[in-house]
This record gives structure tokens, sequence and C-alpha cells, in this order.
């Protein structure tokens, strides 16, 4: 499950919303990585058994978003996301690669609400999906956080949503 920090994010085109880091910038221990990326977000990584800790540290001053690319990597046989609160999001991911059916169910909470949620289709954000339209991805904007830390816990499982939401709480209950 692909997440994105950064700002101003145009498109789902991961031309457009990759970031460059140098490996001056980075630090890595068993279970923990950190990188500052060229577009000037702060990133801190750890995760549990079932479910990642990201905390993201955002310019002062800028509107920080998030995207979710569901179509990065393999190939994408099917995919879906929604919004059940206003800071937490569940989805699957169907894909073909090492496994001719690879499925995974996530839910991801942020530590802030979500001020902005648009879905991705053919690599466009939009407010509203008719009812063929699979989301691609997604766009989450937050107010701005005055400095302060997003932190976003990202629960998966092979099993369901519900399952991913259960991994999150158990393995992650808190914000530390």
């Amino acid at each position: 499950i692909l997440l994105m920090p950064g700002y101003d994010f145009p498109n789902l085109n991961n031309k457009n919303y990759s970031s460059t880091f140098s490996h001056k910038n980075e630090k890595a221990s068993a279970g923990f990585y950190k990188v500052l990326l060229t577009n000037g977000v702060n990133v801190e990584l750890t995760a549990t058994y079932r479910t990642g800790i990201h905390k993201y540290t955002f310019l002062k001053n800028k509107k920080p978003q998030v995207i979710i690319d569901l179509l990065h990597r393999d190939e994408t046989l099917d995919q879906n996301i929604r919004l059940i609160d206003s800071n937490t999001v569940v989805g699957f991911r169907i894909s073909k690669a090492w496994a001719k059916e690879q499925i995974i169910f996530y839910a991801i909470q942020f530590s802030s609400n979500i001020k902005r949620f648009d879905y991705a289709i053919n690599k466009q954000f939009i407010k509203i999906l008719n009812a063929k339209q699979k989301p691609q991805g997604a766009l989450f904007e937050f107010n701005d956080l005055n400095g302060k830390p997003l932190l976003v816990k990202v629960g998966i499982s092979s099993v369901s949503e519900e399952g991913a939401l259960t991994n999150l709480k158990t393995e992650a209950p808190h914000w530390d």
C-alpha cells in the first residue's frame, strides 16, 4: 500500500508525486527508518507485525497532503478505498505478480481529521464516483498542522477490512 506525503499534488501520476532524497538525509536501524525528502517532508517509519506507523513532519504554512496509489508496483486486478469516518479509510487491493491473486485488505487511520478527500480515477482527482468507477487511489488533505507531525497507522490483513482494523487497533492502539 503506497502512501506518499507532500504538497499540491496535481494528479496520481508518480512522475508528479514522487520525491527524491539524499542518502545523507536518511537513518536506518532495526525497526526504524527516517528520511528527509527533497520535497521538505521528514518521514519516520516503524512497524509491528501487521501495522505500519508513519510520522510525517511537513513544512509550516503548506497544505499537508498524502496520497495513496493503489495501482503502484505490480498489475492491479481490483481495488477499492472508502472513507469510514473523519480520519479513517479502509479498502483492498488485489494484484498479480509473485502470486496469481494477491489480496491485501488495509485500514488507514490519520492522527488529524481529513479536510479534503478525493478519489483518483484515470490518475485525476475527483470528489464523487459514479457506480461503475473503481478508485485507483485517493488524495487526503489536512489543515495546517503548524509544525506538528501527522501520524498515520496502516493495518493490513489477508482476510478482511475488519481484520485490518482489528490489527490496527490491537497492534497500535496508541499514537506513540
